[in-house]
């Protein structure tokens, strides 16, 4: 009679010897499933990238379209432009996320405060004048740490915010960037979305996002490379999506790094902000403009504007409502606490 062990090793029909087996396969490493070691050096790089950057997600970036800011009512783009920030805005490339992921995994500051990355074996050492050549962005102004507001700067939150409210909703407890004049709204987008970048709770108004609103409204110079650099490492060390894919990608064509060779995810209109799209219809990002049925023909300058105006209130009008049951919500939540504390 055989044995049970032998009858379990037995093909069937239609199955192979391998599926019948109860014994799992060994894991699979990364180096068997694709081909990354020409990327790193040493082993202690793969395991680095193996263990924190490959699953990692990358934020997909997004570009500013400034022509379609040029118009009457958009005051914030001479904000940015006074910072000197146009052309980093315009990083207009398409990217590669292993290798945005593999510029992470060996990014590091050197003892002088410069950034460094090793990629394919070729040491990149980017160095303060280096900033205008990949970005024209000069190495010069207020130097901050992401996530902290310097107390000599005297920041009182609720004056700066007072600025950029909307008359209708002064007075009520702010949580969101429905509350903000259009035009303060628009420099948030393009601080959460292009300066730095988050994966997520886009609408928030933090405190820190409040803060260098304020410094870039009244013409604050920010050391951008510096701001860059740290939030870079923020993300590298606290298990973040991955951002600046469109600026990495500009640094190794600067370095002249091969990427034929490469899979590139190509930028559509969903990475575009205020993207004028088939020289037809000139677009801002859905979460700014939503509801709007297309015109037939090309809308006048002053009827976008008029669009755009009406678009961002239908939006504010609804960021309300939500508020409002969120606050109710969290009322709520507060009685059956106490309660339950009785």
């Amino acid at each position: 009679m055989a044995s049970s062990s032998h009858k379990r090793n037995r093909t069937r029909k239609g199955k192979s010897l391998a599926e019948d087996v109860d014994v799992p396969p060994p894991p699979t490493r990364i180096p068997e499933v694709l081909d990354y070691s020409r990327y790193f050096s040493t082993r202690r790089q793969m395991v680095v990238f193996e263990k924190n950057f490959h699953a990692r997600a990358v934020l997909p970036p997004k570009v500013m379209h400034t022509p379609f800011f040029a118009g009457p009512g958009f005051e914030f783009q001479n904000l940015l432009n006074w910072q000197g920030l146009q052309p980093f805005l315009g990083i207009n490339l398409p990217y590669y996320e292993d290798l945005v992921r593999v510029f992470y995994t060996n990014a590091k500051f050197t003892p002088v405060g410069h950034l460094a990355i090793e990629i394919c074996g070729k040491m990149i050492h980017i160095k303060e004048i280096d900033w205008m050549t990949i970005a024209h962005l000069q190495y010069d102004g207020l130097k901050l740490t992401p996530g902290t507001i310097p107390e000599e700067l005297n920041f009182d939150r609720g004056l700066a915010l007072s600025s950029m409210i909307r008359e209708d909703v002064e007075g009520e407890n702010l949580k969101n960037v429905g509350s903000l004049k259009m035009n303060d709204r628009l420099l948030h987008y393009t601080w959460v979305h292009i300066l730095c970048p988050r994966g997520s709770n886009y609408a928030q108004l933090l405190n820190e996002d409040i803060f260098i609103m304020w410094l870039i409204k009244n013409n604050v110079r920010i050391n951008w490379p510096h701001y860059i650099m740290q939030h870079i490492i923020k993300c590298r060390d606290n298990k973040m999506p991955l951002p600046y894919a469109n600026l990495i990608m500009k640094i190794l064509q600067v370095y002249d790094f091969d990427l034929s060779n490469e899979q590139a995810i190509m930028l559509g209109w969903n990475h575009y902000f205020g993207k004028k799209k088939d020289d037809e219809e000139d677009e801002l990002p859905a979460q700014d403009v939503e509801g709007g049925q297309p015109e037939e023909a090309n809308p006048t300058q002053r009827e976008l504007l008029t669009q755009i105006f009406s678009g961002i209130q239908n939006m504010n009008t609804r960021i309300d409502r939500v508020d409002q049951r969120m606050d109710r919500i969290e009322d709520t939540l507060s009685d059956i606490r106490r309660h339950q504390g009785h």
